[in-house]
């Protein structure tokens, strides 16, 4: 821990699985005892946590694996992306690695013939500009799948929807 609040930063992750206050209580002073955490606070009502943390001695995946080891699950968004130009196992590999790299990246699955890649990461730390960008830097160009139907049609294609 440093005594300098510049050089610590500020982290909110939603946080899933905890049902009672005892589960706010064991993940609060799990987070306090990590390495590098200044302080944490956890929100049950809002499912989420907040903690300072000293970048130098900790970082995000260190933060996620005490509260996967506390019993929870950092809450996440799963999206996919189209691979523009056809690429091979070895390209799909490094892809693989250049996005795991992004703090916050929970997963990555190359699907298909290596024609998208679906990303799991923590809702309210990656941003889509950020995985297209470190995409782009590697020379792979990536575009967000639109989903086709509309909710409507979904419903009624699985015999759902009210008539």
């Amino acid at each position: 821990m440093t005594s300098s609040a510049a050089a610590t930063q500020r982290l909110e992750l939603d946080v899933e699985g905890m049902t009672c206050s005892a589960c706010v209580t064991r993940l609060e002073r799990a987070l306090n005892k990590a390495p590098g955490v200044a302080d944490a606070s956890v929100n049950l009502a809002l499912e989420r946590c907040s903690l300072q943390f000293d970048p130098s001695a900790t970082n995000f995946d260190d933060v996620a694996g005490v509260i996967r080891r506390t019993g929870f699950h950092v809450g996440s968004t799963e999206k996919t992306f189209a691979i523009e130009s056809p690429i091979g196992e070895n390209d799909a590999l490094r892809l693989r690695e250049v996005l795991l790299n992004i703090p916050g990246v929970l997963g990555v699955e190359v699907q298909g013939a290596f024609e998208s890649v679906a990303v799991s990461f923590a809702n309210h730390i990656v941003e889509d500009s950020s995985l297209l960008g470190a995409a782009a830097s590697a020379g792979y160009e990536l575009e967000s799948e639109e989903v086709e139907d509309t909710p409507s049609e979904l419903l009624d294609s699985h015999g759902l929807r009210a008539t």
